[in-house]
């Protein structure tokens, strides 16, 4: 009598699979198991922009080499037996100073273009952006492999596919494509927003 209620209850647990499989009009099938599904990108509002607080490493380690370099030409101009000219001619101390000086001067801009995008992007983003939340995921992109299974119940592994699934709470998208049955499904059970 056991072994009568089971049944049932093991033919509804072996429905639940982590496969997915999408089967078309003529009978063939493509399967994808959940152990090929990797996701191999997570894009978020933040990676729309450069952040401009990215560069302030960068700015603080080429102020230090400036002031190093100014350091090492007033010390060499004071103690330099050879004369003044040693210091700028051989030592070249303000060609250096120069040098570091275009680097500083590059990445300040670079720091301000970044402002000036992110300022941009918060006045011209649809609504779905405005509160400009660095760490929201605009799209997931997942990689896959799928086996095709032919009329004839012949399995073949295709090559790896990927498929970039939007979050379905961001209307806008950049450039989508329309997503076939079966990446609509890998993307509903997989891309977690």
């Amino acid at each position: 009598m056991k072994r009568l209620l089971l049944a049932p209850l093991l033919l509804a647990l072996s429905g639940c699979t982590s496969e997915i499989v999408v089967k078309n009009s003529v009978g063939e099938k493509y399967i994808v198991k959940k152990t090929t599904i990797n996701v191999s990108e997570t894009f978020r509002v933040k990676d729309l922009v450069e952040s401009p607080a990215s560069w302030d490493p960068l700015i603080k380690q080429v102020q230090g080499y400036v002031k190093d370099w100014e350091r090492k030409f007033a010390n060499c101009l004071e103690s330099s037996k050879w004369g003044p000219n040693f210091c700028y001619e051989v030592q070249e101390y303000p060609s250096t100073i120069s040098y570091y000086q275009g680097i500083l001067s590059e990445y300040k801009n670079n720091k301000k273009d970044a402002e000036d995008n992110v300022n941009y992007l918060k006045m011209r983003l649809p609504p779905e952006y405005k509160n400009f939340n660095p760490k929201r995921v605009i799209y997931v992109k997942l990689e896959y492999t799928p086996i095709f299974e032919n009329i004839n119940q012949i399995k073949s592994v295709q090559n790896e596919a990927e498929v970039k699934c939007w979050n379905p709470r961001i209307n806008y998208r950049l450039g989508t494509t329309k997503l076939s049955s079966l990446e609509s499904k890998i993307c509903k059970k997989y891309a977690k927003f």
